[in-house]
C-alpha cells in the first residue's frame, strides 16, 4: 500500500492559488495601535454619551412628575389628618362649653337663689 497515491481531499479544480500572507497589523507600529485603539475607544464613549442623553431627559421628568405626585398625595393626607384633628378639638371644646354652661347657675336661679337667701 505504500506504493499507491492517495487521491486528495479537494478536487484539484478548487484549489486556489496560494496568495502572500499578510500580517493582520502590516506595516503597524506600536504606537498607530495604541493610537487607533484610543480613538476606537474614544469614539465608542461618545456614542455611548448620545444615546444616554434622551433617556436621561426621560428619567428625570419620569421621576419629576412621580415627585409631584408624592407630594400631591402627601399634602391632601395632611390636609385630611388636620381636618381630622380640628373636628376633634372642636367637639371636645363644644363638649366643655356644654358643661360649664351646665354648671353654671343661670339668672333665674341665681336671682331665686339670692331671694331665698334673703328670706
Amino acid at each position: 500500500m505504500s506504493g499507491e497515491h492517495s487521491p486528495p481531499l479537494i478536487p484539484t479544480f478548487l484549489h486556489l492559488p496560494s496568495l502572500p500572507v499578510i500580517p493582520a497589523k502590516a506595516g503597524m507600529t506600536y504606537a498607530g495601535d495604541m493610537k487607533t485603539r484610543l480613538l476606537l475607544a474614544a469614539l465608542l464613549s461618545l456614542a455611548a454619551c448620545a444615546a444616554e442623553e434622551e433617556p436621561v431627559a426621560n428619567r428625570f421628568a419620569r421621576t419629576n412628575a412621580e415627585i409631584e405626585n408624592k407630594a400631591r398625595a402627601l399634602e391632601a393626607e395632611v390636609e385630611n389628618q388636620v381636618r381630622s384633628l380640628e373636628s376633634g378639638m372642636q367637639n371636645q371644646i363644644d363638649a366643655l362649653a356644654n358643661q360649664s354652661n351646665a354648671s353654671a347657675p343661670t339668672e333665674t336661679n341665681g336671682a331665686a337663689a339670692a331671694t331665698n337667701a334673703a328670706r
